[in-house]
């Protein structure tokens, strides 16, 4: 497992392009936060996580997840990825070395632009009021999880460079423009609100702002939402592995 975990994080490091464009998205996240609120200097450290929400969900969804899916679909694009198989490995070692390694990128790349903003604007204009703080970075956390693992594990599914577009569909099409448009379709519909709550991206840009009261059912959401998706993907992922579903 610790030499498949060291491969992908060499192939990563070394994927060119995707790799710079992910530590710029990094400390690009910096700057989303100051164009999203130019004053949010001035403001109290739980009224800052309430708009950096949006940017999160921006970062996270619109960019970093589908970088993830395309350095991976390059990875089978090369027929590099087949090594893996050859070698001897068993596909639970594959599909979590993957897993390690892209999830705990994006962890990096969303914990620590917001660490220092949230250590900066603490320390100035203290934490404020109207918002469980321990319970959003809970939420942010299993947010970074949930679409990490979902980038991976439907890019792995189809093992090509095609597999990229899943995620890239999913989140930014269907999940962000598309529940977007059809909210402001239908404002007054709430049943079309509460399906959408179950979509990560849209709990990343919308409810995480609802931690302010009474939040029981947008944490069942949360987890309801992670335990289902990712066991499926990941037991459909396996099975493919298993049965070395590959593109010829």
């Amino acid at each position: 497992m610790s030499k498949l975990i060291k491969a992908e994080w060499y192939r990563f490091t070394h994927s060119g392009i995707m790799f710079k464009v992910f530590i710029f998205m990094t400390f690009f996240s910096f700057l989303m936060h100051y164009i999203n609120d130019p004053r949010f200097l001035e403001h109290t450290l739980c009224e800052n996580m309430v708009s950096y929400s949006s940017v999160i969900g921006l970062v996270l969804c619109m960019f970093l997840g589908t970088l993830i899916a395309a350095t991976l679909g390059m990875l089978y694009h090369n027929r590099t990825g087949n090594y893996e198989i050859m070698d001897g490995n068993t596909p639970s070692q594959i599909i979590l070395s993957k897993l390690i390694v892209y999830i705990s990128s994006c962890m990096v790349a969303v914990f620590l632009p917001m660490g220092i903003i949230s250590v900066i604007v603490g320390m100035k204009n203290g934490i404020g009021e109207g918002l469980n703080l321990p319970l959003f970075y809970s939420m942010i956390f299993v947010k970074v999880l949930h679409i990490a693992s979902v980038a991976v594990l439907s890019t792995l599914i189809l093992k090509s460079l095609l597999g990229a577009a899943i995620p890239y569909i999913r989140f930014l099409i269907f999940e962000i423009m598309g529940f977007e448009m059809i909210t402001m379709a239908f404002p007054s519909n709430t049943t079309i609100r509460e399906i959408a709550q179950f979509f990560p991206a849209y709990q990343v840009n919308y409810s995480l702002i609802q931690l302010t009261g009474d939040c029981g059912e947008l944490v069942l959401k949360f987890i309801i939402s992670f335990v289902v998706e990712i066991p499926l993907l990941y037991i459909v992922t396996y099975v493919g592995y298993k049965k070395k579903w590959f593109v010829k």
